[in-house]
């Protein structure tokens, strides 16, 4: 599901589906039965394959580890 999409491009999802449009008050109830709210998803930069592996690599390391060490 795209958090960014705008009412005009999922009714055209839907239409393109051959369905009818939905109302705004439609969409509305739908959200609110899920508990979403009217804000922006943040964005956030990619991670870089190098900040991946350091913590990848942190993890294999101490993985035989238990909480008494």
């Amino acid at each position: 599901m795209n958090p960014r999409i705008s009412l005009d491009e999922l009714n055209n999802n839907i239409l393109s589906t051959g369905d009818k449009p939905l109302s705004s008050s439609t969409i509305h109830h739908r959200f609110k039965e899920k508990d979403m709210k009217k804000w922006m998803a943040a964005s956030r930069t990619e991670l870089e394959a190098e900040d991946a592996r350091k913590p990848l690599a942190f993890a294999l390391e101490h993985r035989n580890l238990s909480i008494d060490d």
